[in-house]
């Protein structure tokens, strides 16, 4: 008899060659068998605005806090970015608290050896944002990323895993639409999130979000 995490793994490969106006469904039917991976997907459908179905940041959101209770990485990094930029949730202005929030959701999805949790942890270290500032405990979750890096990628060329790092780093460095910040410098990033988000800025991530998780989905090939 075939275990639920087995039969669930298998249905999830299913429904990632399945085409894409059927795979959220499939998802769903995963994700009910309690495959985290499969809530996480279910939570990008809804948060990367799939041409087969309208963009849900609450059910993403969902998706993704049902995950981190059951520890998924990928979710914990996620669900830090929506409470972050106030995707999803209610409260889409107030920065200060929402780094409270997030902040303990990139610690743990950094500490599961999640790299975009770690870029972004390593920043709140060194920059104090959400945390106190630690400039040596900044510079140990530095070495953690290039040692999980080295790791995961060692089988690639110099010339693609330097390239490789530079827009994983810029990518999470970036202002969430996609413009990247001259010389990596996150301090640029955190000041944009500070002055808010107001409903023009909040469209105008929403509009070129597609373009950030194609990257994102690059990346992770």
């Amino acid at each position: 008899m075939v275990s639920n995490a087995i039969q669930s793994k298998q249905l999830l490969n299913e429904a990632y060659d399945a085409p894409k106006d059927k795979q959220l469904g499939l998802y769903e039917k995963v994700a009910e068998l309690g495959n985290t991976q499969a809530m996480v997907e279910c939570g990008n459908v809804y948060y990367n605005r799939n041409p087969f179905t309208e963009p849900n940041d609450k059910k993403a959101f969902e998706y993704y806090e049902k995950a981190t209770k059951l520890d998924n990485p990928e979710a914990l990094c996620t669900l830090a970015d929506c409470y972050l930029h106030g995707v999803g949730t209610k409260d889409k202005s107030h920065f200060s608290e929402n780094v409270k929030k997030a902040v303990p959701y990139y610690k743990k999805a950094a500490s599961l050896g999640n790299l975009d949790a770690i870029i972004t942890w390593k920043d709140c270290l060194r920059l104090g944002r959400g945390v106190k500032k630690d400039l040596k405990e900044a510079q140990k979750w530095e070495k953690a990323f290039e040692d999980k890096f080295n790791s995961l990628y060692s089988g690639y060329t110099t010339s693609y895993q330097t390239n490789f790092r530079e827009e994983r780093i810029k990518l999470r460095q970036s202002d969430w639409i996609g413009r990247p910040i001259p010389d990596t410098n996150s301090q640029k990033h955190w000041t944009w999130l500070e002055n808010g988000h107001s409903e023009d800025r909040m469209e105008e991530i929403k509009k070129r979000r597609e373009s950030v998780f194609k990257l994102r989905n690059r990346l992770s090939d």
